[in-house]
């Protein structure tokens, strides 16, 4: 007579096996989608460009206030701004310099905010905000680059460029 199934090794190897499997995929999975979620904030950031670029062409240089940052259309503060589905607020700076850009021609910064509740893995971002990337002049034109800010060390898409 002929016995069918499994033996208690054989189920206990494909056991294991699947939770090695889990202890790799899920760390690779949550990084995965927390990457995707902050990945909104750049492109809503990136969405601004298209007004910096009009900006510049109508008067050879980019914002220097937040009154001229309100014409942007995302408003100059975290009263005044864009959302998206993970970041509560985003918002134009022209008054502070920004973060690492030595003596530049022009600045406009970036600030987003998750009003303080997470984004996947990473952590809240306050109210008062964080600064995601910025505008300078550069080849006379308005150049793109992202924030070294620490909150996102490891979540920014691999298109972006540091000065």
């Amino acid at each position: 007579m002929k016995q069918q199934g499994f033996t208690l090794i054989e189920l206990m190897i494909v056991i294991a096996i699947i939770g090695i499997l889990a202890v790799i995929a899920v760390p690779q999975y949550l990084t995965y989608t927390t990457k995707t979620k902050v990945a909104e904030a750049y492109y809503m950031a990136l969405g601004m460009k298209p007004a910096i670029n009009m900006f510049y062409q109508g008067n050879k240089a980019i914002p220097a206030d937040n009154t001229q940052v309100l014409a942007l259309g995302c408003g100059a503060s975290a009263t005044t701004t864009c959302n998206g589905e993970y970041f509560t607020a985003m918002w134009a700076n022209a008054t502070n310099p920004c973060g690492g850009v030595a003596a530049a021609v022009g600045c406009v910064e970036i600030i987003v905010s998750t009003g303080n509740l997470p984004v996947g893995q990473m952590d809240g971002i306050p109210d008062a905000g964080t600064t995601i990337g910025y505008y300078i002049v550069e080849d006379d034109r308005p150049q793109w680059y992202c924030s070294k800010e620490a909150v996102f060390d490891g979540y920014q898409p691999s298109t972006c460029n540091y000065q």
